[in-house]
């Protein structure tokens, strides 16, 4: 019995099929194209390079799918497009290998099935004398060589055809769904080879779901699905027919932001291409939004900006000309424009604001302050002190000045008469 195992943990590699080395005309055996690994290891068996050489190893990141001999035959080992050559020795430090483009070039290896695992022995005449019953070892750097003790290997079975379950899609854009091999991923081709799901990873249970990278004109349209392994083997494909539907219904728009600021924009998310809008409890419009853009973002600016407060308001989406969403009702609270917590405005004056806090600075009319003796001074007054410095003083004195000069004068004019 070999040990099939239908997943791994190493990065992917393209399958490889035994036609590209051309067909196997050995009398002894056929050829099966599968990946391998080392028993009880998460990497493959690779190509890798020492000291200028290729050697095999079973390194991750060199994951390749091979050609090997069936468990009894003999042929060739093909690993990556290359193979051991004829003159290989279990006394190299290394196993260098060489193009597989011609098979008569290659050691010919038999397919021992041992202790429930395979293993390759050396079995061709034509080879070196120290190498034919020789086996596939591996070296403390995990290195393939050949030695007297084989090692076993692992055949990596083929992941099975996904399967879809999706028959009508609710949108233009899916989501298409189906099963898979746990480990695997799931690509979706339309019937023109466009890729419309790429690498899709399914769940633990192997459940995959995809939303197209374009939306599919309204009616069928053939799919091929198919699956990849971690050796880059690929499952058989699986053809289906899904149906879009005529009339597509949206999604309810999606709101942002439910606290704005006065005045501000509503925005949101919605199916790309929709018409947003936005309505009061009372069905009254608040506003319209142009078309949901490729990401579905919009925006929607009310035509008389929203009163400070809570509003219960709707939103609804439609294809234009098309159908309409279901109705999302939602709460936005209205906020007032912030306030500057360096300069707050004066509650009192907000035509003239001041802040209570800033100092008043207080200036004599001769310009010089002192240190609060009445005539200049520089305070910080409180609510409820004395009114600043106005200047009365010095109008009582222009007063009192202009009097005296007008009785002065009314003394001479009566003087000068009496002397007449």
């Amino acid at each position: 019995m070999l040990s099939d195992v239908a997943q791994a943990a190493a990065p992917t590699g393209t399958p490889h099929s035994p036609a590209a080395h051309g067909p196997d005309t050995r009398e002894a055996g056929t050829l099966a194209t599968q990946s391998l690994r080392v028993a009880g290891s998460t990497t493959f068996v690779g190509n890798a390079s020492a000291d200028g050489a290729t050697f095999w190893s079973d390194v991750a990141a060199s994951a390749e799918a091979s050609s090997i001999p069936a468990t009894g035959t003999t042929g060739p080992l093909v690993i990556g497009g290359t193979c051991l050559p004829k003159i290989a020795s279990p006394i190299l430090p290394f196993a260098p290998t060489v193009p597989a483009t011609d098979e008569d070039d290659c050691l010919t290896f038999a397919a021992v099935d041992q202790a429930g695992s395979v293993r390759f022995r050396v079995d061709d005449a034509a080879a070196a004398p120290d190498t034919d019953g020789a086996w596939l070892a591996t070296t403390a750097a995990t290195r393939l060589t050949l030695a007297t003790e084989g090692t076993d290997f692992e055949r990596l079975a083929a992941p099975g055809a996904p399967t879809v379950t999706t028959e009508l899609m609710a949108t233009s854009r899916g989501p298409i769904e189906g099963t898979t091999d746990p480990g695997t991923t799931v690509t979706v081709h339309a019937d023109d080879g466009t890729v419309l799901c790429d690498t899709v990873v399914p769940n633990a249970a192997g459940e995959w779901s995809c939303t197209l990278a374009s939306a599919l004109t309204p009616g069928a349209h053939d799919i091929a699905v198919i699956a990849t392994d971690a050796a880059g083997q690929l499952s058989p494909v699986t053809e289906t027919t899904v149906l879009t539907p005529l009339v597509e219904t949206p999604e309810p728009p999606v709101i942002d932001a439910t606290e704005v600021v006065v005045g501000a924009a509503i925005v949101g998310t919605a199916t790309p291409g929709t018409l947003v809008t936005i309505r009061d409890t009372e069905g009254a419009v608040i506003c319209f939004a142009a078309p949901a853009d490729e990401n579905g973002a919009w925006t929607c600016e009310p035509a008389e900006p929203l009163a400070i407060g809570s509003h219960e308001l709707t939103a609804t989406a439609r294809f234009p000309g098309g159908s309409e969403s279901a109705l999302r009702t939602f709460t936005i609270e209205i906020t007032d424009a912030a306030v500057d917590p360096v300069d707050p405005v004066d509650p009192v004056d907000p035509v003239d604001p001041v802040d209570p806090t800033d100092p008043v600075v207080i200036v004599d009319p001769i310009g010089t302050p002192d240190a609060g003796d009445g005539h200049g001074t520089t305070t910080t007054p409180t609510h409820g002190a004395e009114l600043a410095f106005t200047g009365a003083p010095v109008a009582v004195a222009l007063t009192l000045g202009g009097l005296l000069l007008a009785a002065g004068a009314a003394v001479v004019m009566i003087v000068r008469r009496r002397r007449a």
